[in-house]
């Protein structure tokens, strides 16, 4: 390849070195080599018959430059990936689009701050190329990971998560419900999984859930929302630590059943922290850390789920609940007390 180091030619060497194997027997462990042009007396089709793969050089198969100058639409990575056949994979778009999108348009980085562009990989590509211009092999190397680690999420989203969501559909550990608020359907995904991926996966517009509850292998249980849902989880946090703490005989120290509301650890109750600013219910997080495990079920979760999110709004602008309340109540002498 070229000495100077592009984002496409880059993308081209990352294509290879993943997915050529095939076609190319041995190109994982193949050397690179860099030249400003290609020996006179040959053709890139001798080159390639010796051993050489040629990127973006000499008219190979590859070079997208034999395409004409009114081509905008197919770099050389987009050659390779069509040559691997991989260029339909769904977890080599953005790498494939931003390839084009940087050499055939100029447009590596399309945000105006500078801050931005500055630490954009282009940017930084090209900082590279200058600070270190008799070291390509280097630059590779430093770029490579890079690519290879955006490859690995992509992977991650558009093809491992969905199989074990499939899968815990399948065995029965996924389970979907709706649930009302302001008049809105909400659509919620229960899951019982150790991943933590998996919550994104499930709040992306793949599956579009708008609040994951996710049960660890220890019982510890989350709820986390979509962001843009805005939901009111106020209710809901009150009602789980009434429900908790019934379970649990214990009596909890507050003088109004809103104080269980705020943000935060309720007093004798270290099984529930409500973070307004996430705005997840954690029952000990990713990492409970010593944090007991709620002893509700999951027809108790679905139930209270659809109770504490069934709030409307009133002509003043503020929070009316719908239903009974929850069916629970809370005094600072008898603890709590189920309504029937």
């Amino acid at each position: 390849m070229f000495p100077k180091i592009q984002i496409d030619t880059a993308v081209s060497y990352f294509l290879l070195k993943y997915f050529g194997d095939e076609k190319f027997p041995g190109v994982r462990q193949a050397n690179v080599e860099f030249w400003a042009e290609v020996p006179e007396d040959k053709t890139a089709d001798q080159l390639e018959r010796e051993g050489y793969i040629l990127l973006d050089l000499g008219g190979s198969k590859f070079d997208h430059h034999r395409l004409g100058q009114n081509n905008r639409t197919i770099s050389s990575a987009h050659m390779v990936a069509k040559f691997l056949e991989v260029d339909d994979r769904p977890d080599l778009r953005k790498l494939l689009d931003f390839a084009r999108r940087d050499d055939l348009e100029g447009k590596g980085i399309l945000s105006s701050d500078p801050i931005d562009r500055a630490f954009g990989l282009s940017a930084l590509l090209t900082n590279l190329n200058r600070s270190i211009p008799d070291d390509p092999k280097q630059i590779l190397e430093i770029v490579l990971p890079l690519l290879a680690g955006h490859y690995a999420e992509e992977n991650r989203r558009h093809e491992i998560l969905p199989k074990e969501f499939e899968e815990l559909v399948k065995s029965g550990r996924a389970k979907k419900f709706n649930a009302v608020q302001l008049g809105r359907n909400l659509k919620v995904v229960y899951i019982e999984s150790d991943n933590p991926a998996l919550a994104g996966y499930i709040r992306s517009k793949a599956v579009g859930a708008d609040l994951v509850v996710q049960k660890a292998k220890g019982g510890h249980v989350n709820f986390i929302t979509r962001q843009a849902a805005r939901l009111d989880l106020r209710k809901l946090a009150r009602l789980i630590k009434l429900l908790e703490a019934q379970k649990n005989d214990i009596v909890l120290p507050v003088d109004s059943e809103r104080d269980l509301e705020a943000p935060g650890r309720t007093e004798g109750l270290p099984h529930w922290f409500y973070d307004a600013r996430a705005n997840t219910l954690q029952n000990g997080g990713v990492q409970p850390q010593g944090i007991p495990a709620t002893k509700l079920t999951y027809e108790e979760i679905e139930q209270v789920t659809k109770q504490g999110l069934n709030v409307e709004r009133t002509r003043r602008g503020n929070f009316r609940e719908r239903g009974n309340g929850g069916g629970y109540k809370v005094t600072r002498d008898k603890g709590v007390t189920i309504i029937e």
